[in-house]
């Protein structure tokens, strides 16, 4: 783990093979590897809206089980104000933006769909410490305009 990332968690983490993780925890993570990103098998499904995307990848979660369920992640339940701590700490947002409320209120000027209460999809941590959040940004700011006190996360442990 970098340094950052430890100052963030500490020892408040658990280590699960992705087989393991719950489905909103997978889901999450796969959008990041296969969708969004290449370093799992691609899965193109830039055609589906939203709600369609995730009824597919939920079906196609058996094959990513298969697949790369014995990969590890490091799952945590972060402080949503100790984010916002880390967060502000990130050059680029600390250079441009005076105030985590700032800078939250720019953001969603920009746009953050609802996310719902039950069954949150986590942040995805930087494995970079120039960075806090690598993937989730809406998540995390709408978790945020929603009062939560806790943001789900998972990372990749060294």
């Amino acid at each position: 783990m970098t340094a950052r990332l430890d100052s963030l968690i500490g020892d408040n983490y658990t280590i699960k093979r992705f087989a393991d993780l719950s489905a909103p925890e997978q889901l999450a993570i796969v959008v990041f590897m296969a969708v969004d990103g290449d370093a799992w098998n691609r899965v193109d499904l830039s055609t589906l809206p939203f709600d369609d995307v995730k009824t597919e990848l939920t079906a196609m979660l058996p094959k990513f089980v298969q697949s790369y369920g014995t990969h590890l992640f490091g799952v945590a339940t972060l402080s949503a104000t100790a984010l916002q701590d880390s967060v502000m700490s990130d050059a680029e947002i600390s250079e441009d933006f005076a105030s985590w409320d700032e800078y939250h209120a720019s953001y969603l000027a920009g746009g953050a769909p609802a996310h719902p209460e039950a069954d949150r999809w986590p942040v995805i941590l930087s494995d970079d410490d120039s960075e806090t959040i690598r993937d989730g940004w809406h998540r995390f700011h709408s978790y945020v305009r929603d009062g939560a006190t806790e943001v789900p996360a998972v990372f990749f442990p060294d």
